[in-house]
């Protein structure tokens, strides 16, 4: 395959690495709050929502060997031809991001935090997997590969600092010991995760563009 013509800069580097907001904040968010919402407001033992967290692992060290090979060979099919195989995914995966909002929702039954909590592992699966395969397919050169991963490491640590401060400065208004602050602040995430999916399918392409750049 031929190297692309197409530059990667910084604008470009930025619109790939912003869907790391959603694999550095989705779970850093979960891993400050969601023990506490689940056992303070939703009614859950300490045993019920640990128990999410666990199935939720072993689920995910099958979803995404899955996922690999689904988006592997997704490029056969009508719709990886037309819309690649990787970044379809992140094509429909983009609105439901509001998925993520779901999960901070009080007063619903065990089974309902449990599939709420394993519809994001797959949907992390569905982003993450075909998006960290994205730089290598959008170019060969060394030092924009460089790039695409400085501003993602970036983006995700940034990500990291929203999952401790969004939900700080929304307490400010909704009160400490408010589950609304929690319900808030899934619906801001999912908002914001929603955005940075779709720039990244706007503002990336894969092998499959470069390929029709050099055909007569």
């Amino acid at each position: 395959m031929k190297p692309t013509e197409r530059r990667v800069g910084y604008g470009t580097a930025i619109g790939y690495g912003v869907t790391d907001l959603f694999g550095g904040g989705a779970f850093a968010v979960i891993g400050t709050w969601l023990l506490f919402f689940y056992t303070t407001y939703c009614g859950l033992s300490v045993f019920e929502a640990g128990s999410i967290f666990a199935i939720a692992r072993v689920i995910d060290a099958i979803l995404s060997p899955i996922m690999g090979y689904i988006t592997d060979n997704f490029g056969n099919t009508w719709l990886g031809k037309k819309f690649g195989r990787r970044r379809f995914f992140l094509l429909i995966s983009a609105p439901l991001m509001f998925l993520y909002a779901l999960i901070w929702v009080t007063d619903m039954s065990y089974w309902y935090y449990l599939g709420t909590y394993l519809s994001i592992e797959l949907l992390s699966a569905m982003v993450l997997v075909p998006w960290e395969t994205l730089s290598s397919e959008m170019t060969n050169r060394f030092s924009e590969r460089t790039r695409l991963s400085g501003v993602r490491m970036i983006c995700s640590q940034f990500g990291g600092l929203l999952a401790v401060s969004i939900p700080g400065v929304i307490m400010q208004f909704t009160g400490k010991d408010n589950s609304l602050t929690y319900t808030y602040t899934g619906l801001i995430f999912a908002c914001i995760f929603c955005v940075a999916v779709f720039t990244t399918w706007m503002c990336t392409w894969e092998a499959k563009d470069v390929r029709e750049e050099f055909e007569p």
